[in-house]
């Protein structure tokens, strides 16, 4: 198995602004940074056993992920490292994604087609984020390529090898994993986001408005969103608000910062004018009468 630092070729490269080292250093009034840094401060604040995911130190738009393999599946056991790469204007379009780790269902250093990758820009919503790829791409995997760009017919026997063989994949950006089974306390047995990647399901281009949903996702959580399957799901005007909050409270951070230095700098220029007034009264008082 290739264990060498796999990277795309330049030209497939998908990348935001000039590179920084610093997420200070990026303009944060920029919509796509706000949202970038709300999808690594929710994926901080609940983090999951089964993924983990961050971006480079060089480019917030290219993230690196690791994901285990769904229970139950021929990926069972398997650690599979790949690459989200942002586009300059998400969230409101769709990411590339590329898969470095030998799977027996992706092809490696291709970026492939999904419901909710750049190969399909008019099923993308704005309210799905880096969370909701990475609960999708395992959910994904189990489910028939049919022929879409980057998919792999490997057979069981190859793909049970291939997550075996998977734990001696090395790459120097792959994400550590949480170990198996943690969890934060006061998380949900139930997964929250069942619902959001049945729904990317139905927006697969090869499946049809009320098919079944893989077994990846719970029958009984698949059929809760069914009814939902013959309209578009999430609703428009869910995503556009959500996403619009999320900038709203980036903008209100960003004033109230602004507010309390303009009036530490207000409060300090208040003190200079009292104390040079108090020296002319010393050294000139005819003039302050």
């Amino acid at each position: 198995m290739d264990n060498a630092p796999n990277e795309m070729p330049t030209t497939q490269a998908v990348v935001g602004p000039a590179p920084a080292t610093d997420s200070r250093m990026w303009n944060r009034k920029n919509p796509a940074i706000r949202r970038i840094l709300a999808d690594l401060r929710e994926l901080g604040t609940a983090p999951s056993d089964q993924y983990a995911a961050k971006p480079t130190e060089e480019n917030m738009f290219e993230w690196h992920f690791c994901i285990r393999g769904p229970s139950g599946t021929d990926y069972q056991g398997g650690v599979y490292h790949g690459k989200i790469l942002l586009p300059a204007e998400y969230p409101y379009k769709p990411p590339n994604i590329v898969f470095l780790t030998p799977n027996g269902r992706w092809e490696t250093k291709t970026k492939i087609c999904l419901s909710f990758s750049a190969y399909h820009p008019e099923l993308w919503q704005p309210a799905w984020g880096v969370r909701t790829i990475l609960e999708a791409l395992i959910s994904f995997m189990p489910t028939p390529g049919d022929g879409a760009v980057g998919a792999v017919e490997a057979t069981s026997e190859d793909r049970k090898r291939l997550a075996r063989e998977s734990a001696n994949y090395k790459h120097p950006l792959m994400p550590e994993l949480p170990e198996q089974g943690s969890k934060p306390a006061g998380a949900a047995d139930k997964n929250p986001y069942a619902e959001q990647v049945a729904q990317l399901h139905f927006h697969a281009p090869n499946m049809e408005p009320g098919a079944a949903v893989p077994p990846a996702v719970p029958a009984a959580e698949a059929a809760a969103v069914a009814p939902a399957a013959a309209v578009a799901v999430p609703t428009a005007a869910t995503s556009p608000v959500m996403t619009v909050l999320g900038e709203a409270v980036e903008e209100i951070e960003s004033t109230a910062d602004y507010a309390l230095r303009l009036s530490t700098w207000a409060v300090g220029m208040a003190i200079f004018l009292l104390g040079y007034r108090k020296l002319l009264t010393v050294l000139v008082p005819d003039m302050l009468v």
